[in-house]
């Protein structure tokens, strides 16, 4: 899902919050946002070349879900490591307020 397609949706009529999940990767120190669509996760990506979009920090992402109008966001963790372990692991997403 682009930036422009998630300002479209928030603006869209009746009014509706996505469900927004920053994600950070514990390998690494980016963070990106995915929106729930059709209860997949999308990445979002840049209008123009359609790479997902990085950001440095929780509170970058969180600044541009604010721009966009969004009030709430969830935060999870990914951590390779926890392929291995036991099968159906539940996933618990922090809430954030924007």
């Amino acid at each position: 899902m682009t930036l422009k397609q998630l300002k479209c949706w928030t603006r869209a009529k009746p009014k509706t919050e996505p469900v927004c999940i920053i994600i950070a990767y514990a390998a690494n120190v980016q963070y990106s946002i995915n929106v729930e669509v059709r209860n997949q996760l999308e990445p979002l990506r840049d209008n123009a070349s359609h790479e997902v979009l990085h950001y440095d920090s929780v509170d970058q992402a969180k600044i541009v879900l604010k721009k966009i109008g969004l009030t709430s966001a969830g935060l999870r963790m990914l951590d390779p490591y926890c392929e291995c372990g036991p099968a159906g692991q539940i996933v618990s997403d922090m809430p954030l307020i924007l």
